[in-house]
């Protein structure tokens, strides 16, 4: 059966790797491309110009002495709270990675109890977070 007949299948889901932005680094209409209900944008300044001038908080970047604390935050979050398998994860100033096992909890449980726990755990008084996430799947397709 050829890749494009086959139905993919939650159980073929092996990991899934969530990217979750912080606040203001990642608008719609970004240069780099941007995300509208899981299709990928064309550049629009003039839709990145509207949000920027919304945002009531400058962009937030992690400092980086906070990012390893971030990332343990978080897959201790996932772990202790959610028995999540977490696979990987990379914390970045402006972002972070989490790749989990793709099988246990719905994406968005998965990505609060990540989002929540940082917030928690440094609570700046402010946004940390941009909205949404993304999300791809790693799976096993037979030979």
């Amino acid at each position: 059966m050829a890749l494009t007949d086959r139905v993919l299948l939650m159980s073929d889901t092996r990991a899934l790797i969530l990217t979750m932005t912080t606040y203001g680094t990642w608008l719609r209409g970004d240069r780099r491309g941007w995300i509208d209900q899981g299709i990928v944008m064309p550049p629009d300044p003039k839709i990145e110009k509207a949000d920027r001038g919304g945002m009531k908080h400058p962009p937030f970047l992690f400092d980086r002495d906070q990012m390893l604390n971030v990332g343990e935050t978080m897959g201790r979050a996932l772990v202790e709270r959610l028995e999540q398998v977490v696979l990987a994860v990379a914390v970045q100033r402006w972002h972070v990675h989490v790749v989990v096992d793709g099988a246990c909890h719905p994406v968005g449980d998965i990505v609060k109890c990540a989002k929540d726990a940082v917030r928690y755990g440094l609570r700046p008084g402010r946004p940390i977070w941009g909205t949404g996430h993304d999300k791809r799947s790693v799976t096993y397709l037979p030979a």
